[in-house]
């Protein structure tokens, strides 16, 4: 065959890199490829693309190079973050899932792969935030803390993860290495790159509820150092139980790498995505006796969709990225990344309101006559294009100081983004008027009409610009301290004009309003470490993040004229933590315990999305995690994490609410997925199983409703042979009932049991 993989590199050392909480990889094996700079090599390459290990005809694994690898504590975990010196030497907790984990688990999404990180929860959207990605880390908000490749991804989709190589989770406030906001951390997503060798595969997938997709990545080495990769994907999925839900994609990613070889190296890389999906937004909450409950205990079927046939979530994404690395000496590197992206939405959505009042009577009352009816709303639809630029240049420099190994990191991030947004109004009067459903079987029809006039036209400019500085130096070879800060200036300038309609006369009038907002702040970070052998690492770290007025220029909330010049939010943590190996390198432990404290904190009104005040409420998350990958025994791979998180408010001008749990933040959460690849007569075969637990959800600060716990359970059978694999993969066995997605009244249900089979071919 054309390129040959061991089983160790694939099984043992791209899943160690998948380890949620885990900062350990494997050492290259034998005859991978070295690509470029961050670039994994051939095997790792095509273990993603097809989830397992490759035999030769004749049964044979391919390179049987077990004896030669080895695992070593804080070697080959690289990160696509610049401003990230060092993934396993980070003072924080670092959740790495790698792409061959995303292939075994068939992740199309990245919402699916961040149900391996415990800890993350997902907000359907509106109330601040749109719909589409919005996570929620240890209990904050993390709206607008996505990233690829180290850059700002400034848009808001769901993002298909074709073009993954692995996905970087950084718990806890990370201004001082990413930016304005990353109050709970930041979610990365590292793209696949050139690097040099020749190949390529093919996976083609059917399964339930109409599902096929088919994916393709080739890469071609051009010279000796220069390469092109191009990487294509096909969608389409309705939803296991949920009717009107489906989802049609496909996208593009073309690549190029030059000097992939040599001192300097330059990758130019492009993203083209369009998906057209009907949106979820669930189905409500029922409000009893004060408290709100999930509407299937009362009856209603978890099928139900609340919205139109009209209801439309049609975006196009395009990114360019530019990204340079030249290594000056042993100990000098400069690189500097660029990012252009262009995204546009068009969103029309239905929101269900929360069963109260006349609604609950019908619900409970034994006439059969009476009819439960709920309340349609939520903003009107929007049209609109975010278009950003970003460039983040580091200098890295590894010289010793008086003998001493240090490392210096220095740099700048700039960025501009503008959001042209024209919002309109749903039709208020006419047989075409949204109207209260009923709320055991909705009606999808009649589609509701839009008022000739526009509601507002939004155009929003934010400019950023910060300067930071890190340092890392040894006192001996256990013992050292790292500190790094971060100046920032943030400005951003909104201009709405607001139409009305007489509704006697026909006449328009506008109202324009300029805002702006500007402002600065300082984001310190410093940790201690202690390395007593090359198999252990410990550190204490401090670090703090702060998020300004204004930042969210493309999410759905939007600044008022009260709130324009509020100082920015301000979070800082505390965490001890350690890193290990155990079983002669094998099994890779990460474990810490933390605390983040959350001031200043904005109040925002749930249905508009506008930030009205600052609020004063105050937040204290303090936990616990532990995270352990590799494999037990040669056949026998294994990755666990587990996440105890308390959160309180600890003030807040509502007193009530003081000493509650902060919304969206479960108390506990736990994954884990092993595989077991079989030797002997049965060479090839790979079994493999997963579970996932998350206790329940407050929905709001009041802790009135919750989303119920759950635990699902995913399983997956492979078989390899030659350049092919065939494999199987179950979700939600059980077919348990669960909320994926939340909301402060409505809870979207994950899938009901999925099956899917995938083609995988290796050229």
């Amino acid at each position: 065959m054309g390129r040959s993989i061991s089983r160790t590199f694939l099984s043992a050392g791209a899943a160690l890199a998948a380890t949620a909480g885990l900062s350990g990889f494997a050492q290259s094996a034998p005859g991978a490829g070295a690509g470029g700079a961050g670039a994994p090599g051939a095997g790792e390459e095509v273990a993603a693309a097809l989830g397992g290990p490759l035999v030769e005809p004749g049964g044979t694994l391919a390179e049987e190079v077990d004896q030669d690898t080895v695992f070593v504590l804080g070697r080959r975990v690289s990160s696509s973050i610049a401003t990230l010196p060092s993934v396993e030497d980070a003072a924080q907790v670092i959740n790495v899932i790698s792409g061959a984990l995303l292939a075994e688990q068939g992740v199309t999404t990245l919402e699916q792969a961040l149900r391996n990180v415990p800890g993350i929860t997902t907000q359907i959207g509106e109330g601040g935030v749109m719909n589409g990605d919005q996570f929620f880390i240890r209990g904050l908000s993390a709206k607008d803390d996505i990233y690829t490749d180290g850059l700002r991804d400034f848009g808001v989709f769901t993002r298909d993860s074709f073009n993954f190589s692995q996905i970087e989770v950084l718990k806890g406030p990370s201004s001082t290495t990413l930016g304005r906001g990353t109050t709970g951390g930041g979610i990365n997503t590292s793209s696949k790159a050139p690097y040099l060798e020749t190949g390529g595969a093919l996976s083609l997938a059917a399964g339930s509820a109409d599902y096929l997709r088919a994916t393709g990545d080739w890469n071609q080495a051009l010279s000796d150092d220069i390469a092109v990769r191009l990487n294509v994907m096909v969608h389409q999925n309705e939803v296991e139980g949920r009717d009107a839900i489906q989802s049609e994609r496909w996208g593009i990613a073309p690549s190029i790498g030059f000097g992939l070889s040599a001192r300097t190296s330059f990758t130019l890389s492009a993203l083209h995505q369009e998906d057209d999906r009907v949106p979820d937004y669930g189905i409500p909450t029922v409000l009893l006796a004060g408290r709100g409950l999930p509407a299937d205990r009362f009856g209603v079927p978890t099928s139900n969709f609340y919205g139109y046939g009209s209801d439309t979530d049609e975006t196009t994404v395009d990114t360019v990225t530019a990204r340079l690395r030249h290594l000056a000496s042993d100990t000098l590197t400069f690189t500097s990344d660029t990012k252009v992206g262009v995204y546009t939405r068009y969103f029309q959505q239905t929101a269900p309101g929360q069963c109260a009042a006349a609604c609950v009577t019908a619900l409970t009352d034994s006439d059969p006559l009476t009819v439960p009816m709920v309340a349609i709303g939520g903003p009107g639809p929007y049209d609109q294009t975010t278009t950003g630029v970003q460039n983040v240049s580091t200098l890295t420099l590894t010289a010793p100081i008086s003998g001493f190994r240090n490392e210096l990191l220095a740099g700048w991030d700039v960025s501009w983004q503008n959001n042209d947004r024209d919002q309109f109004n749903y039709a208020t009067t006419g047989p075409t008027a949204r109207i209260p459903k009923n709320f055991l079987a909705p009606a999808r029809s009649p589609d509701p009409t839009l008022q000739a006039v526009r509601n507002n036209v939004r155009d929003s400019t934010a400019r950023d610009v910060s300067l930071f500085v890190s340092n890392r130096f040894w006192f001996s070879d256990r013992w050292s301290v790292s500190g790094g800060v971060r100046a920032q200036w943030f400005e951003m300038d909104q201009n709405t004009t607001a139409f009305t309609v007489n509704p006697a006369t026909g006449a328009v009038t506008s109202v324009y309003t300029p805002l702006s907002s500007n402002s600065d702040f300082v984001t310190p970070r410093a940790s201690v470490m202690w390395e007593p052998t090359p198999a252990q690492s410990y550190y204490l770290s401090y670090a703090t993040s702060a998020t300004p007025p204004g930042t969210t220029v493309a999410n759905g909330s939007a600044t008022t004229g009260a709130t324009s010049e509020l100082d920015p939010e301000e979070n800082e943590s505390l965490e001890a933590g350690a890193k290990f190996s155990l079983f002669e390198d094998r099994l890779l432990v990460q474990t810490a315990i933390f605390q983040v404290n959350k001031n200043n904190a904005k109040d925002i009104d749930p249905s508009s999305g506008l930030i009205t005040a600052q609020s004063g409420d105050s937040q204290e998350v303090t936990g616990f995690e532990v995270g352990a990958g590799g494999r037990l025994t040669n056949e026998w791979a294994i990755n666990a994490s587990y996440a105890l998180t308390e959160s309180e408010i600890t003030e807040s001008t509502t007193p009530a609410n003081i000493g509650n749990r902060v919304q969206f933040s479960p108390r506990q959460a736990a994954s884990l997925w092993t595989t077991y690849d079989f030797s002997g007569a049965l060479l090839g075969l790979q079994v493999g199983g997963g579970v996932t637990y998350q206790d329940e959800v407050p929905l709001n600060p009041a802790n009135t409703a919750f989303a119920p716990d759950y635990v699902t359970f995913d399983a997956l059978v492979s078989y390899a042979v030659d350049r092919y694999r065939l494999s199987l993969n179950a979700y939600n066995l059980a077919d348990e009932l669960f909320y994926s997605q939340v909301h402060g009244n409505r809870l979207v249900p994950a899938a009901g049991r999925t099956v899917t089979a995938t083609l995988g071919v290796a050229f």
